[in-house]
């Protein structure tokens, strides 16, 4: 990367984190208007990006704020920096998968993620079984890629 690439990404990391922590700790995610999918995750695109929307196969970076439905935060990218993960690839849980493709590179989504499409009926580290969870997520950037199809024992 260059200088000129590393500071955009680096001014676009500041810019979302800035706007996620304003948008959530001024507004409480009861007070958005939400889109419910034929799946049951229920979003609210609180800024829409640039350019392509991501697919299956291109690893993103993503800053976000992770609540339990009491507004109660249980993870954050705010003290970690910004994560990263390829799409398509089994990373996410089901709702991520889902809610990523809808916002643009420079957009933030909030999703409310039933158990179904996060841990079902499973505790995950401090998530309890049978949990709905919500996230405020800013997609910071895209990188194309390809699907990677899973190995086969045939």
């Amino acid at each position: 990367m260059n200088k000129r690439t590393i500071l955009g990404l680096f001014t676009g990391i500041l810019v979302l984190t800035i706007s996620i922590h304003t948008t959530y700790s001024q507004n409480s995610y009861s007070n958005l208007t939400f889109t419910t999918t034929a799946s049951g995750l229920k979003y609210c695109i609180t800024k829409q990006g640039n350019g392509n929307f991501p697919e299956a196969g291109d690893r993103v970076w993503v800053h976000y704020i992770a609540r339990f439905t009491n507004d109660s935060v249980y993870d954050s990218t705010q003290d970690k920096g910004p994560m990263d993960f390829f799409l398509g690839q089994g990373q996410l849980v089901k709702g991520w998968e889902e809610g990523l493709k809808l916002v643009k590179p420079g957009g933030t989504i909030t999703l409310v993620v039933p158990p179904q499409l996060a841990y079902g009926n499973v505790k995950k580290n401090n998530i309890p079984a049978n949990s709905t969870l919500v996230f405020e997520i800013g997609l910071l950037q895209v990188n194309k890629g390809k699907v990677i199809e899973p190995f086969k024992t045939d």
